[in-house]
């Protein structure tokens, strides 16, 4: 049987048995405490598992707790099989790349999947989609990839102007692996336009598909409300790639015009410019009138659950986005935000408020977004795609494939 282009992209008309679905994965919403790759993977994951395909993950990253007995038992109880590179998981999973591309390559020659999908950062397809180009592996398994985020993306973000020979060998995997793969996912326009203009060959069969969202707010049919804001709460990791330095430079604009306003910094600390967060955050605040504080602990639902308080406003000012789960979860939780207007976060709003809630990524840009809304309010905004219909997209392409053998993206 063979797998032709068109059943691919259309995906119309087929019915078909179960499918045998694997994850390789650095992150998994769990095992990892938060990240929109481990995000991603959990609610695909789970989404599939509930219309009854079989789904595996190999994770091969560190644990925010527990190990892989407990994970595998806790994910077993969702149907969902899980396997673990280590058993407490790998720290330096940058400088073992080669490691974890060759384990879940022989990790998944040793099983029998109908279809297997991997992320682009870090390129652990790599070994997997070079194996079934030179014909020597996975003739009967559709490698797929999906663009999160490559390492020179990440580096254009962080401001490194000079990446390491490690960095610049990791990202020539990445672009191998998504090269080679059958079906190319990128939950944004943008990313997927951004590969293509900087010359990565990506297969024919590609999809724009926003990431799943299994749980949003049951009011989003209501409409738009403003409410007023009383805290800012810097909303993603703390560093310079979401926008760290960007946030306490407005708040320096905003000064005493802040008033009574309360800060937030809430996310996985990391480093901004070689100093951690926390330092940087306490220096840049010695001259701030409002309080501030910082919440580094939170798991994901936590962390939704504060920001929807009222009087709370998630701030988001990254230099460089794909398809933000933040922002994404603030939409379907009915949580007011502000975002910078970079990569594919405009994707995620309905055109006719994206101008509401998004600001050109500057510090006084910004500090006017914030102006305006501690004046008037802030808005809750619809999103571009329902929720529901990216599920359907996303449940549909899988379940129009046809059962195991032949399967390759070759056209007719």
């Amino acid at each position: 049987m063979t797998f032709s282009r068109s059943v691919l992209e259309k995906g119309n008309g087929i019915c078909c048995a179960p499918l045998r679905i694997a994850l390789v994965t650095v992150e998994f919403e769990g095992p990892t405490r938060n990240g929109g790759i481990g995000t991603a993977c959990r609610e695909l994951a789970s989404a599939l598992r509930e219309v009854g395909h079989e789904v595996s993950v190999f994770f091969a990253g560190p644990f925010h707790h527990d190990n892989e007995e407990f994970w595998k038992y806790a994910l077993a109880l969702e149907g969902i099989e899980f396997t673990a590179l280590q058993p407490h998981g790998i720290e330096d999973y940058n400088g073992q790349r080669h490691v974890i591309s060759a384990e879940a390559c022989r990790w998944l020659k040793s099983r029998d999947f109908d279809v297997v999908h991997f992320h682009d950062w870090l390129g652990f397809g790599l070994d997997a989609v070079q194996m079934k180009r030179a014909g020597t592996a996975f003739a009967d398994t559709l490698l797929c990839t999906t663009l999160h985020g490559p390492t020179h993306w990440v580096d254009l973000g962080n401001e490194v102007s000079a990446p390491s020979p490690q960095r610049q060998e990791v990202g020539f995997a990445e672009r191998r692996a998504v090269e080679g793969s059958d079906v190319v996912f990128s939950p944004s326009r943008f990313l997927l336009d951004e590969v293509i203009g900087r010359g990565w060959k990506v297969p024919r069969t590609r999809f724009v598909r926003q990431n799943i969202l299994g749980q949003s707010s049951p009011s989003l049919s209501v409409g738009v409300r403003t409410r007023p804001v009383t805290e800012l709460v810097f909303f993603g990791r703390l560093e310079k790639l979401k926008g760290l330095d960007i946030f306490c430079d407005t708040i320096d604009l905003l000064r005493a015009e802040a008033g009574d306003i309360r800060l937030t910094f809430l996310g996985r600390q990391n480093t901004i410019d070689g100093e951690g967060a926390a330092s940087y955050i306490e220096r840049r605040a010695r001259s701030w009138h409002p309080p501030w504080r910082i919440l580094s602990e939170m798991p994901r639902e936590r962390a939704l659950a504060f920001l929807k308080v009222p009087g709370r406003c998630a701030i988001m000012p990254s230099r460089v986005e794909n398809s933000p789960y933040a922002v994404l979860e603030c939409i379907g939780r009915g949580i007011p935000f502000l975002a910078s207007s970079v990569g594919g976060t405009p994707e995620l709003i309905r055109s006719d408020w994206r101008k509401a809630v998004l600001f050109p990524n500057s510090p006084e840009d910004l500090c006017r977004a914030i102006k305006w809304i501690l004046a008037e309010g802030a808005v809750i905004v619809p999103p571009e795609v329902l929720f529901e219909e990216t599920r359907r997209q996303w449940l549909a392409w899988h379940s129009s494939l046809p059962k195991r053998r032949g399967m390759s993206a070759s056209s007719g």
